[in-house]
């Protein structure tokens, strides 16, 4: 069957594309794709060597986020958090752990296979504190005011309506409630690969439209909401460029250009990793109260 490109996709298109494709990574983690899975990916981005020893390995081989919101992520003892995009359970773990007993954590995933899996996970670790919800977070199944902190290590950049999903975090956070939001965004190197078509192989054409807007783009997003925006930060600029540099796809166009490739690379990373051109973001809101 032929498939459709993006722009000829509706957003129920995009939601089956990104489920189907999120469940193969929950069912087969060691396939193949066009973004980075698993332990090494989640180790490159910050999580703890220890406790991902410590943990069993269906938490970590489907890993899939945008990045490590953990470092920023600060869950008092007793609040409520809402993950949204929850995967099998990584972040959830850490949320459920600082909330203790008398808190709880609600896990969001548009694909049932993740959340058949996170449940097993956290089951499996002990922690009964977790809540899962098999729903789009355009329409997140919970009431007004009811979250202290919602985080979300991806799933904005593939969602197909980005205002939606930031109004309905604003309308389940209490006044004075946390947004924490990590994505991968465009910059000049994405934008160039796609520019050449060096994208094109993914199924779907999803993989450049998970970086499909600016970083003043998507704060306004978040502002335009109603939050007050309290920090964005890029980070993991440097390993983050560098893969887009290294991949297989950029050095065979460079090779075909008749480009020295090896040259180009070290002159083209060792710039990048004194710019400010970033391979995540992190925006920070706060409801008013």
């Amino acid at each position: 069957m032929k498939l459709k490109k993006l722009e000829d996709m509706s957003e129920d298109d995009i939601k089956r594309a990104v489920r189907e494709k999120y469940s193969q990574v929950a069912l087969a983690p060691s396939a193949k794709f066009n973004f980075p899975v698993g332990r090494k990916f989640a180790e490159s981005v910050g999580y703890s060597t220890k406790v991902l020893d410590s943990l069993p390995m269906t938490i970590w081989e489907s890993f899939t986020g945008a990045g490590n919101p953990q470092p920023y992520a600060d869950p008092k003892l007793g609040e409520t958090v809402l993950d949204l995009g929850c995967g099998t359970g990584l972040d959830v773990y850490f949320h459920a752990k600082a909330v203790g007993d008398a808190g709880k954590v609600y896990a969001l995933d548009i694909s049932e296979a993740m959340i058949d899996k996170a449940k097993k996970n956290l089951e499996s670790v002990g922690l009964r504190n977790v809540e899962f919800l098999t729903a789009p977070a355009d329409a997140i199944p919970l009431p007004n005011e009811s979250i202290d902190l919602a985080t979300a290590n991806g799933i904005y950049n593939l969602s197909p309506d980005k205002e939606a999903i930031m109004h309905q975090v604003y309308r389940v956070l209490k006044p004075g409630g946390i947004a924490l939001v990590s994505v991968p965004y465009i910059n000049p190197i994405r934008k160039w690969k796609a520019k050449h078509g060096l994208y094109a192989d993914d199924v779907h054409g999803l993989d450049f439209y998970q970086y499909a807007f600016t970083r003043p783009d998507f704060t306004e997003i978040v502002r335009a909401t109603g939050f007050e925006v309290l920090d964005v930060t890029t980070y993991d600029g440097y390993n983050g460029i560098k893969t887009e540099i290294e991949d297989l796809r950029v050095v065979g166009f460079l090779l075909r250009a008749g480009l020295r490739v090896r040259l180009l690379r070290s002159l083209m990373a060792r710039a990048l990793r004194y710019s400010r051109c970033g391979h995540m973001m992190l925006v920070v809101g706060r409801k008013p109260n």
